[in-house]
């Protein structure tokens, strides 16, 4: 399907949430145990090398790794700078080190879960089209 004026996004959602707590006991289970698992809006990242990742895995998608946010300005060479802080030998006696790592990809659009958004042509087809971990977003797109 194409997308000639762009579409509209929402992310998928996964029954991951039981209708109850676990530790719930006496008539509140005997009413509870009969409800269905309830839906999660799942987040959707675009990333900075073209390609998406979620929070939760589900059959559009199931990579969940999620890369960090850009932490710093862009410095005028339109790339953010990414960096990974990481601080070891914090113990008495050992100085602590500072480590600064240049992570790539980064996160560049963040889709929250149980949300609809307006995207470009370019964008929808490449959400349609994403089928690197699974079927692709093409059912949570409805064209403008």
């Amino acid at each position: 399907m194409s997308y000639p004026n762009g579409a509209l996004f929402t992310p998928p959602q996964a029954a991951t949430l039981p209708a109850f707590l676990p530790e719930t006991k006496g008539p509140e289970w005997g009413l509870a145990k009969y409800r269905n698992v309830m839906n999660q809006g799942v987040t959707v990242y675009a990333l900075s090398d073209g390609t998406f990742t979620q929070d939760f895995g589900t059959t559009e998608n199931k990579r969940v790794s999620i890369p960090p946010y850009p932490l710093s300005s862009d410095n005028g060479t339109g790339t953010p700078n990414i960096i990974d802080v990481t601080y070891t030998g914090a113990s008495p006696g050992n100085p602590v080190t500072r480590i600064v790592t240049t992570v790539t990809p980064y996160v560049t659009t963040t889709y929250s879960g149980g949300h609809t958004y307006t995207v470009s042509q370019a964008v929808a087809t490449a959400l349609a089209n994403y089928t690197a971990f699974g079927a692709g977003y093409a059912d949570c797109l409805v064209a403008l």
